[in-house]
């Protein structure tokens, strides 16, 4: 358990991106008769496929965009405990996971793989399975304190599958393990890649229920009991140095299932519970993401905009990242450029010194871009030392003619 424990502690500083929204919006709550509704996925279409857990048969549900049950598809295989579903980025295969591990003793774990076309036409035999195990469990169960090993959400980014695990240790340290394996069929060990750790609370609020990743963005949703956190602008396997967002849900209900809509809309499932009946609702996370982005467009800031040796930028980093920066002249030639950092989340004075060789006296256009954003300044570089060069080059050119 030494890797695990080195991942755990460099990641306790991982914090919230504050922002001004307070809860997130629902926009639509549908009730569905399904008991247990899990995983989640929502087709192009806006067609929503979902299945129940544990102790149910193995079926998929697809219901319509405004949450009508449309058809019920019968799989042809029992299921031990179904927790999430994915689809790939080209939405050509349903992937069904089997992952479910309350009691941390399964040497069964698999996920079934389907062309969404075969379900669709009712080929429901033409299947694949995922066989995977978790190489850090190497008892079954494990002591308490390290039971990491249920699960409950699955994602697809590149070629991979992603399974954020449902922490059961006791005593109870929150730290959420996240594995990939290759999306295709075969027997693989999952590779432990990153660990999340959320904001502390009671238990069942802190659980890792659920999880999507954007198709065509470095944004990543995680639902836990009360909360959805927004894992934006990560790097592949790096998920804490990506910012995290969290966005309250105003009402308790046993959620379980997770899938954007659009690019700003989410759609939530959960179980009947005391809390409440099953029910989809679609969640509006638009103002955090508005403010999220106004305050990428101010973690930047060049605090003299003329200088001699050294420019200094201002950084105040929402994520872990490079900044990247070139001069262009007044006459268009790119003159200086290069690369700093990485620099950790958090507040940062970063000297820019470029060479002088190169970089005359004179007016540039500075660009700046720290991650996937870019900014923009009109700087002047002013060396007296320069200036007197240049003039004695002035007073020799004048002799000469």
């Amino acid at each position: 358990m030494k890797y695990l424990q080195i991942l755990f502690c460099s990641f306790l500083i991982w914090s919230t991106t504050p922002l001004s929204a307070q809860d997130a919006l629902i926009i639509r709550e549908v009730p569905i008769a399904l008991k247990e509704s899990s995983g989640l996925v929502v087709l192009p279409d806006g067609r929503i496929i979902t299945h129940n857990d544990s102790g149910n048969p193995a079926e998929l549900f697809l219901f319509s965009s405004v949450g009508e049950l449309l058809s019920k598809i019968q799989l042809p295989f029992e299921q031990v405990d179904f927790e999430s579903i994915t689809l790939d980025d080209k939405n050509n295969y349903l992937y069904i996971a089997d992952i479910g591990n309350n009691k941390n003793n399964r040497t069964d774990l698999k996920i079934y793989r389907y062309f969404l076309s075969d379900l669709f036409n009712g080929a429901v035999g033409n299947y694949s399975e995922i066989h995977f195990t978790y190489p850090e469990q190497t008892a079954f169960p494990p002591a308490p304190s390290a039971q990491y090993f249920d699960a409950e959400a699955l994602f697809y980014h590149e070629n991979q599958l992603y399974i954020i695990t449902k922490n059961r240790t006791e005593p109870f340290d929150g730290h959420a393990l996240v594995y990939k394996l290759p999306a295709k069929p075969g027997h693989h060990r999952a590779t432990l890649v990153d660990t999340l750790t959320f904001t502390p609370g009671m238990i069942p609020f802190h659980w890792v229920t659920g999880a999507d990743k954007h198709q065509k963005k470095s944004e990543l949703a995680v639902l836990l009991g009360n909360s959805i956190y927004l894992v934006m602008d990560f790097r592949t396997d790096a998920y804490r140095d990506g910012a995290l967002i969290e966005v309250p849900l105003p009402i308790s209900r046993q959620f379980e299932g997770i899938a954007w809509v659009n690019d700003s809309t989410l759609l939530l499932s959960c179980e009947k519970s005391q809390l409440g009946d099953a029910a989809f609702f679609w969640v509006s996370v638009a103002d955090f993401l508005n403010d999220y982005k106004h305050q990428r467009r101010y973690e930047l800031q060049v605090l003299e905009k003329q200088f001699e040796d050294t420019l200094w930028v201002e950084l105040d980093a929402l994520v872990k990242e490079r900044l990247y920066y070139e001069f262009y002249s007044a006459s268009g030639d790119r003159t200086a450029f290069g690369v700093l950092g990485p620099f950790e989340k958090g507040k940062h004075r970063v000297p820019i010194v470029p060479n002088p060789e190169v970089m005359r006296n004179g007016n540039y256009l500075l660009n700046l871009q720290f991650g996937t954003l870019p900014h923009g300044y009109f700087v002047y570089r002013f060396d007296p030392d320069d200036a007197r060069k240049g003039l004695e080059e002035l007073k020799e050119e004048m002799k000469s003619k």
